[in-house]
C-alpha cells in the first residue's frame, strides 16, 4: 500500500507555476529502456533509467500516459498514470504487489481526481490540487476560483476574497497557464476564467518555491483546458433562482432599538434569476501534433432591486466571453500552448433617492432615477513554449498580455448633484438627480515575460529562471463639473470650527460645496531573478536551496520614478522519504518572501489634485436647488497641488519582508487514506506605510535641526511612504529654493513600532481517496491559528477601509498606534472543514461541505482623549484605539461563530454508444440551514464633539451594533452535457 502514494500521483515537482507536468519511477530490472506514450495525443518517448533504476520525464501535458518497461524490446511491465499540470506523478514499480493489486485504482480517473494533498518526496513544496471533476461534484462556485480557498481550514474568508497564511486579501497572487493576471491596481482579485475552462486549479497557503512570483499571501493557479486527438463537446447551464423565501431567501434587516431605525437592511432586497450558458469543444486540428480547446459564454439576467436610507438602487447585467485555447506538439520533445480569452460585461444601474420616508421602502416616494451604464471589456493572451532540449536540459518560456477597460456614460451630463438632509425628520433628499462624479472611464493592462532553464546534473537539477512584469494603470477621477453640493437643514445652534477659530453659529441652515480632480497615467515595472538547486542528498533525502532576488518600480503620471526597491530572498526546503517508499514523508521550508506594491500607490500619492471644501450659511433652497441668501463660512483643501516626488518616500525605504517557516508530516495509512500534519509560522518584519505631517512633528524637527524656514513636507498631501519603526531619510527643498537635500530624521523622535503581524499555524488533514470497492472522496482539515502584532498587511482590515496598500492609516500620528498591539483582525483561531462526495452504483451522488468557524476579533475606534475640536488630534476623528477614553483589547468585541452546511445532489446519466455521452444535473444549495451569523459590527464608538461645548463627544448611539451578517441560502441548479 504505501507504494500506492505515488502511483496515485499529482505529487508536486520542483518546476513550479507550469502548465506542464511530469512523472517518475523506479525499476529494479537492470538493462532495460522505459517507454511513455499517450494515445491522445500521440505521444512517445523513451528514456534511459539510472544505475539506481530511477528515470524520470518532465514537460508533459495533462493527461494519461503509459509507462512500459523494455529490455530488448520485450516488455517487462506496464503502468497507467495521470499527469496534471505543476505536479509530478510518480509510477509504481512493476514489484510493487500493492500497486499491482490495486491497478485499477491506479489507473481509474475517478481515483486520481480526489487526490488532493498526494504523498510527493521529490520536493519539499506543499500544496493542494483541485481537479475540476472533484469542483463539479461538490456544492462550490462553478464561476469563481476565490472560492476554492473556503475548502481549505487554513484560510478565514474576507468580504469576498481569502485571507491566507495570516495575510490579508490583497496579498494573494492568482495565475492561469502561469501567468499572473492579479488586479494588481490594489492586488485585490484578478482577471479569472469560468471554471468549466479549467482543468485544475493548485493552492498554496504558505512556503511557496522559488519559481513563484514572491508573495506573503496565497497562491492559486489555474490550468486551462486542453484539446487531444478525442473529439469531445459539451454544453453547461449554471442556473440561480430569484429571490423566494425557500431557494433564496432575503437576508435579515437588523434594528438598533435606540434609534428605532435600521443599521443592516436587507429584508427588502430583491434579485432576479442568472443563467450562465456555456457551449465548448475539443479535439484535433492535425492528428498527433495541433489540437484546440474552444469555449463561448453568456451570462444573463442578474437583475436586482437594493435599498439603503437614502434611496432605490436597481439594475441588470449581461456577459459574454470566449475562450480559443491551442496546443501545438511541435515535437515529442516541443510544444506551444496559445490561450486567448475575452470578456465583455455590460450592467445598467439606477440610483433613485428617497422623498418622503427614511428606511421604510414600501412608505416612500422616490425622485427622478439617475441612470449609469457600463462597459466592462476585459482579453488576455498567453503563450507557453516548452522544450526538453536532451535528457539532461530542459527550457520553458511564458509570454502574456491583459487589459481590462472601464467605461461608464450617465444619462445626466450637465446636471448637478445636489442632496439635502433635514435633521428634524431625518430625512435625505435628491433635489438635483445628477451624479456625484463625471463618467469614469479607466483602464489596466498588464504584460509579462517568465523564462527557465533547468539542467539536470546527476543528483543536481539546478534551475535559473527570471520574470519580468509591467503594470499600466489609468485613472482620472473627477467630481460632478456643473456641481457637488448639499445642505443640512434645520440644525441646533452650536459651535461650528470655521478653519482657522470657533464661531458660534446660529443659522439651522447650512450648504457646501466639494470639487475634486486628480489622477493620470501610472506605471510600475516588476522584475525576478531565481537560482536553485534541488539535491538528492541521499537516497531518501532532497534538498531544495537557492535565493530570488526582486525588484519593483513605481512611475507616477509624468513618468517620474518615486519607488524603486529590491528584495533577496534566500530559502531552503528539505523533503525526507523516511521509510523510502513514500509511504511516510517529512518536508520542511524555511524561506524570504516579498511582494509588489500595487499601481493604486502611485495614484495615491503621486497626482496632481485638486481637493476643495466650501461651507454656507443660507436661509433656504430656492426650486432649481441653488441656494438662498449664502454667505461663505470657511473652506479648506487645496488647488492643483503637484508633490514633490523626491519627498513621497524616505531615501531607505526598503520593500515589504516576510520570514516563513512551515514543517509537516503526510503518512499513508490504509487503503485510500492518509494523512497531513503541517505546523507554519509566518512573521512579517517589515512592510512599506505611510505617516503624515498632519501635526506638524516631522516639519518641527527639520526646522529644529538647521533648516528654520522648512515650509512642510512637499511630497502627496504631506504625506511620505516608509518603513514603520525605522528613521526617515527626507528629501526635500529644505531650505526653500529649489535645491533638493537630505535629512534623517531618527525613529527615536518618531517613536513608532516596527510592524509586526505573525501567525502561527497548527493544521491537520484526514483524506479518503475514492476507488472502485470504496466510491466516496472525504477530506477533513482543521486547523488552529493564531493571528497577532499591530499591522493587518496591505489591507487595513481593522479600519474596514478601502484597499490602499501603503497608506493603513495606522501611522497619521503616532497617538494612532497607541492600543495596536493584540489579536489582528482575521485572528479565527479554530476552523473545520468537511467535504466529501458519496458515488452511488446508479448514478446519483451527494456532495457537501461543512465548515465551522470560531469567531474574528473587532476592534473599537474613538477620538482621541483630550483632544477638542478644532485640533489636529480632534480633526481626526474616531481613528484612535480608545473607548470610553481607554485603551480597548482587541479581543474585547467579536464577531459570531460561524457554521454552513452546504449541499449538492446530482445524477450522471451515460448513454449512446459505448456509453461515450453524459448527462448530469445537480442541485446545489449554499446554507442550507439559512445560519445567520453576525459578521461585522459598527465599530466607532464617538460620532463627534458636542457642538454646544467644542469639548465632550458625543457617543455613537450606533456603536457596536450589527452592519454585516452571513449571507442567506442560495439555490443552484447545474445541467451539463458532453460526449
Amino acid at each position: 500500500m504505501a507504494g500506492l502514494a505515488l502511483g496515485l500521483g499529482l505529487a508536486m515537482q520542483a518546476h513550479a507555476q507550469s502548465i506542464t507536468g511530469g512523472l517518475y519511477g523506479t525499476t529494479a530490472e537492470q538493462g532495460v529502456t522505459v517507454e511513455v506514450t499517450r494515445p491522445a495525443t500521440g505521444f512517445a518517448k523513451t528514456i534511459g533509467v539510472n544505475q539506481n533504476g530511477q528515470y524520470s520525464l518532465g514537460q508533459l501535458s495533462p493527461g494519461v500516459y503509459q509507462v512500459k518497461i523494455l529490455r530488448d524490446g520485450e516488455v517487462l511491465s506496464t503502468q497507467t498514470v495521470s499527469v496534471v499540470a505543476n505536479a509530478s506523478s510518480a509510477v509504481p514499480g512493476q514489484n510493487d504487489t500493492a500497486a499491482t493489486d490495486l491497478g485499477t485504482v491506479t489507473v481509474s480517473a475517478s481515483h486520481w481526481q480526489t487526490v488532493i494533498n498526494p504523498i510527493d518526496v521529490s520536493t519539499p513544496e506543499l500544496s493542494t490540487i483541485y481537479t475540476a471533476d472533484l469542483l463539479a461534484d461538490l456544492p462550490v462556485s462553478q464561476n469563481s476560483i476565490y472560492q476554492l480557498a473556503r475548502l481549505d481550514s487554513g484560510t478565514a474568508m474576507g468580504e469576498r476574497y481569502a485571507q491566507i497564511g495570516g495575510a490579508s486579501e490583497t496579498e494573494n497572487r492568482y495565475y492561469y497557464n502561469e501567468f499572473d493576471t492579479t488586479y494588481d491596481v490594489t492586488g485585490m482579485g484578478a482577471i479569472i476564467f469560468p471554471q468549466v475552462a479549467v482543468a485544475s486549479t493548485q493552492l498554496i497557503t504558505g512556503s511557496g518555491g522559488l519559481g513563484w512570483t514572491s508573495t506573503t499571501g496565497g497562491i492559486s493557479s489555474a490550468t486551462l483546458k486542453q484539446g487531444s486527438n478525442e473529439v469531445h463537446g459539451g454544453y453547461s447551464l449554471y442556473y440561480t433562482p430569484p429571490t423566494s423565501s425557500l431557494l433564496r431567501p432575503q437576508g435579515n434587516t437588523v434594528v438598533n432599538p435606540a434609534t428605532g431605525r435600521p443599521t443592516l437592511m436587507q429584508s427588502y432586497n430583491r434579485y432576479g434569476h442568472g443563467a450562465s450558458h456555456y457551449v465548448w469543444g475539443s479535439g484535433p486540428l492535425i492528428k498527433d501534433r495541433l489540437f484546440a480547446y474552444v469555449m463561448i459564454g453568456a451570462n444573463e439576467g442578474n437583475d436586482y432591486t437594493t435599498y439603503n436610507s437614502t434611496g432605490r438602487y436597481t439594475g441588470d447585467s449581461d456577459r459574454r466571453e470566449g475562450l480559443i485555447n491551442l496546443t501545438w506538439n511541435i515535437t515529442d520533445d516541443q510544444s506551444l500552448n496559445v490561450a486567448a480569452y475575452k470578456t465583455r460585461d455590460e450592467s445598467l444601474d439606477t440610483t433613485e433617492s428617497n422623498q418622503t420616508s427614511e428606511w421604510q421602502p414600501d412608505q416612500t416616494t422616490y425622485g427622478s432615477p439617475a441612470n449609469s451604464w457600463l462597459k466592462r471589456d476585459s482579453k488576455l493572451v498567453v503563450a507557453n513554449y516548452n522544450w526538453r532540449i536532451n535528457d539532461d536540459l530542459r527550457w520553458r518560456v511564458m509570454g502574456g498580455t491583459m487589459r481590462y477597460d472601464y467605461k461608464q456614460t450617465i444619462d445626466t451630463s450637465g446636471v448637478p448633484y445636489i442632496t439635502s438632509y433635514d435633521y428634524s425628520t431625518n430625512i435625505t433628499n435628491w433635489i438635483s438627480a445628477g451624479h456625484e462624479w463625471e463618467p469614469l472611464n479607466y483602464y489596466y493592462e498588464k504584460d509579462g515575460v517568465k523564462s527557465d532553464i533547468v539542467w539536470n546534473m546527476g543528483n543536481h537539477e539546478v534551475t535559473l529562471g527570471g520574470e519580468y512584469y509591467r503594470n499600466n494603470y489609468y485613472y482620472v477621477p473627477q467630481s460632478n463639473s456643473a456641481g457637488y453640493m448639499g445642505y443640512e437643514l434645520n440644525g441646533s445652534p452650536g459651535w461650528i470650527w470655521t478653519g482657522t477659530q470657533w464661531q458660534w453659529n446660529t443659522n439651522p441652515n447650512l450648504m457646501w460645496d466639494y470639487t475634486y480632480t486628480g489622477g493620470g497615467a501610472f506605471k510600475s515595472e516588476q522584475r525576478g531573478i531565481y537560482l536553485y538547486d534541488n539535491w538528492q542528498v541521499s537516497e531518501n533525502v532532497r534538498l531544495m536551496y537557492g535565493g530570488r532576488w526582486d525588484q519593483m518600480e513605481s512611475f507616477n503620471a509624468a513618468g517620474e520614478g518615486f519607488l524603486d526597491l529590491s528584495v533577496f530572498s534566500p530559502r531552503v526546503g528539505l523533503s525526507w522519504d523516511v521509510n523510502g517508499d513514500s509511504s511516510l514523508k517529512v518536508g520542511a521550508n524555511v524561506g524570504r518572501y516579498t511582494l509588489p506594491m500595487p499601481s493604486t500607490l502611485a495614484y495615491l500619492v503621486g497626482s496632481t489634485t485638486t481637493y476643495l471644501v466650501n461651507y454656507y450659511t443660507v436661509d433656504g433652497i430656492n426650486a432649481d436647488g441653488s441656494p438662498i441668501n449664502a454667505k461663505p463660512l470657511y473652506g479648506y483643501g487645496y488647488e492643483n497641488l503637484t508633490p514633490e516626488m523626491a519627498a513621497v518616500s524616505s531615501r531607505n525605504l526598503e520593500n515589504t519582508v516576510q520570514n516563513e517557516f512551515q514543517v509537516y508530516l503526510q503518512k499513508e495509512l490504509s487503503r485510500g487514506w492518509s494523512f497531513l500534519g503541517q505546523a507554519a509560522f509566518h512573521d512579517l518584519k517589515r512592510i512599506v506605510d505611510q505617516t503624515c505631517d498632519t501635526d506638524g512633528r516631522i516639519g518641527d524637527y527639520v526646522r529644529a535641526n538647521g533648516h528654520a524656514s522648512y515650509a512642510g513636507l512637499g511630497g502627496g498631501q504631506g504625506c511620505i511612504e516608509f518603513n514603520p519603526g525605522s528613521s526617515i531619510v527626507l528629501r526635500d527643498y529644505l531650505d526653500g529654493g529649489d535645491a533638493l537635500q537630505d535629512i534623517a530624521i531618527p525613529n527615536s523622535y518618531l517613536g513608532f513600532e516596527k510592524a509586526k503581524r505573525r501567525y502561527l499555524k497548527l493544521g491537520a488533514q484526514l483524506s479518503h481517496q475514492r476507488s472502485e470497492s470504496e466510491p466516496y472522496y472525504f477530506n477533513l482539515s482543521y486547523t488552529w491559528s493564531h493571528r497577532y502584532g499591530n499591522h493587518d498587511g496591505y489591507t487595513n482590515l481593522l479600519r474596514s477601509t478601502n484597499a490602499n496598500p501603503g497608506i493603513s492609516g495606522n501611522y497619521q500620528f503616532l497617538e494612532n498606534t497607541y492600543g495596536s498591539n493584540g489579536n489582528l483582525s482575521g485572528d479565527q483561531r479554530h476552523n473545520l472543514v468537511a467535504t466529501g462526495v458519496y458515488y452511488f452504483d446508479n448514478g446519483f451522488r451527494v456532495g457537501s461541505v461543512l465548515r465551522y468557524a470560531s469567531g474574528q476579533p473587532m476592534n473599537c475606534l474613538g477620538h482621541y482623549p483630550g483632544a477638542t475640536a478644532g485640533t489636529t488630534l480632534g480633526n481626526a476623528g474616531a481613528a484612535f484605539h480608545y473607548c470610553n477614553g481607554e485603551v480597548v483589547s482587541s479581543n474585547k468585541y467579536e464577531t459570531d461563530s460561524l457554521y454552513s452546511v452546504d449541499l449538492s445532489l446530482g445524477y450522471d446519466l451515460h448513454f449512446g454508444a459505448n456509453k461515450s455521452q453524459l448527462l448530469s444535473i445537480d442541485v446545489s444549495v449554499t446554507n442550507l440551514t439559512n445560519a445567520d451569523a453576525v459578521t461585522n459590527r459598527n465599530r466607532t464608538s464617538t460620532s463627534g464633539f458636542d457642538s454646544t461645548t467644542t469639548t465632550g463627544l458625543r457617543p455613537n448611539v450606533d456603536f457596536n451594533t450589527v452592519t454585516g451578517m452571513q449571507a442567506p441560502r442560495s439555490t443552484n441548479l447545474y445541467v451539463r452535457y458532453s460526449f
